[in-house]
């Protein structure tokens, strides 16, 4: 398995190296180095990737996923207050709030307890995409969290709807 990623971080690299301005080819790296570097447990690889995904930024200042994606390598790794501060930056270079961002910032705040913050970014990705069912899901949690029963079963019961059954499950316990 460890020869194959290699082989994959290799190949990675190697378009880079023939496409060195392509944002594209910046962002799978840097995104596959972190998926790797968790998996391996490893900070340079996770460090290394997150440059990449920057350099794409700067390839391509518009599109948020190289902006997003260092908050998301950060965030499966636990690290969520850093992820936190990469997502914040991001939301101050993107001329709009998007659904990716809002819901991995989100996430990250829900993971650092601040659940009502949390909450107004779920329901800004529910406002773009109402049936995206862990939205849901995660925006009930938040709600019950700050104790609006009201509208945690409403987000509940949508996202049970389209297949996400956490939030309406803890709620139907109790």
């Amino acid at each position: 398995l460890i020869k194959q990623l290699n082989g994959d971080i290799s190949d990675r690299r190697l378009i880079v190296k023939r496409h060195p301005i392509s944002p594209q080819a910046h962002m799978e790296l840097g995104s596959y180095l972190g998926m790797v570097g968790k998996h391996l447990v490893n900070r340079e690889m996770i460090n290394e990737g997150i440059s990449e995904c920057k350099i794409a930024s700067a390839l391509c200042k518009d599109w948020d996923t190289p902006l997003v994606e260092p908050g998301i390598i950060l965030i499966n790794i636990g690290r969520y207050d850093e992820a936190l501060v990469e997502l914040e930056n991001a939301a101050k270079i993107l001329p709009t709030i998007t659904p990716h961002l809002a819901f991995n910032r989100g996430y990250a705040l829900m993971q650092t307890k601040k659940f009502e913050q949390a909450l107004v970014d779920f329901e800004l990705v529910i406002q773009k995409r109402p049936n995206y069912a862990l939205a849901l899901d995660y925006a009930a949690h938040c709600a019950f969290m700050i104790d609006d029963q009201n509208k945690g079963m409403k987000y509940a019961k949508e996202a049970r709807k389209y297949g996400e059954l956490r939030a309406y499950n803890d709620w139907r316990k109790g």
